[in-house]
């Protein structure tokens, strides 16, 4: 009686194995489907910022040199014909780059757009008020024409501020929401005519100021804007004088422990840090269940083959 049962539960065994191959079959393509979702996702992830990324330059035109065009940077085909005005108005054109600065124009409105470097800037050019707030300015001119009044540098990567290349005729100036770590004012390099200066919201900034600067920023018809923080403010300062409820350093020369850098990384450095984080993460996962899979069918093999085995030798018996 045993013997006639030997050939049922051989087959049961080879179903079994057949049915764990079929899982195990079904769990290596499930991985591979979820791989090449994987890398689906990160090709649309580092096209689409490169993608978003194209705009525009602004340059003269070739038709037409009294004029400017919008030159796309991907196509190199112009989308936009500008006529010089007096009052040029180029906000939330994505532009990136300028080849050329309206030198005719009284203001020019940049408001919002990807500049990160401006051409250099003749000295005879004739505007009055220039808007630069939201774009990703690291870097500006070290000239610019005497009639400048306006200068809006607000919400872009500055890290450093020399006043020293301003025009006597800068009156109102905002550094808003950049990175500054430092700045000096003295006698020599503050703007005769400057009555308003925004330097809000740079977490890291330390002001140094001489007397004569000072004497100026406290006056009544000065307005300045600022908030800092007093714990980096007082740090190494040989004099401490108060603007308000905010301290600030009366010091000329600072020294190289008061000196505070703040590291900046762009969007798309992140973005890349996260990317290989995700690809390293997801490989690592990949990996181990790719070898769990595999011990398992080796297991599988070595049991379902010792059962074979001692199958046939009782059916001999």
């Amino acid at each position: 009686m045993p013997v006639a049962h030997q050939p049922h539960r051989f087959e049961h065994i080879l179903e079994s194995k057949e049915q764990q191959n079929g899982r195990r079959h079904g769990q290596i393509r499930l991985l591979h489907a979820m791989f090449f979702l994987f890398i689906l996702v990160i090709s649309l992830v580092l096209i689409a910022p490169t993608q978003a990324s194209l705009g525009f330059e602004f340059r003269p035109c070739s038709s037409n040199a009294t004029h400017f065009c919008l030159v796309d940077l991907a196509s190199r085909a112009i989308t936009r014909e500008i006529e010089p005005q007096s009052v040029l108005n180029l906000a939330n054109l994505s532009i990136q780059a300028m080849t050329t600065r309206p030198s005719e124009a009284y203001s020019i409105d940049l408001l919002s757009n990807e500049l990160v470097q401006l051409p250099s800037i003749d000295a005879n050019a004739s505007f009055h008020l220039v808007n630069l707030s939201h774009n990703k300015v690291a870097a500006v001119p070290t000239r610019w024409p005497s009639t400048l009044s306006t200068l809006d540098l607000s919400l872009n990567r500055l890290t450093s501020f020399d006043f020293s290349t301003m025009p006597p005729s800068l009156s109102n100036l905002s550094l808003r929401g950049n990175n500054l770590t430092e700045m000096e004012l003295t006698k020599t390099t503050f703007p005769p005519s400057l009555i308003q200066l925004d330097i809000s919201d740079n977490p890291q900034l330390v002001l140094r100021l001489d007397e004569d600067a000072l004497a100026r920023l406290v006056a009544a018809n000065f307005s300045l804007v600022f908030a800092l923080d007093s714990k980096k403010t007082t740090k190494g300062c040989t004099a401490l004088a108060r603007i308000g409820t905010q301290l600030v350093c009366l010091n000329l020369k600072p020294t190289s422990t008061t000196s505070i850098h703040q590291r900046s990384y762009s969007p798309g450095f992140l973005i890349a840090v996260l990317i290989c984080t995700g690809i390293f993460l997801y490989g690592s996962t990949a990996c181990f269940f790719t070898v769990r899979v595999w011990i398992a069918s080796y297991e599988d093999d070595v049991r379902f083959r010792r059962g074979t085995i001692c199958s046939s030798a009782r059916l001999d018996d």
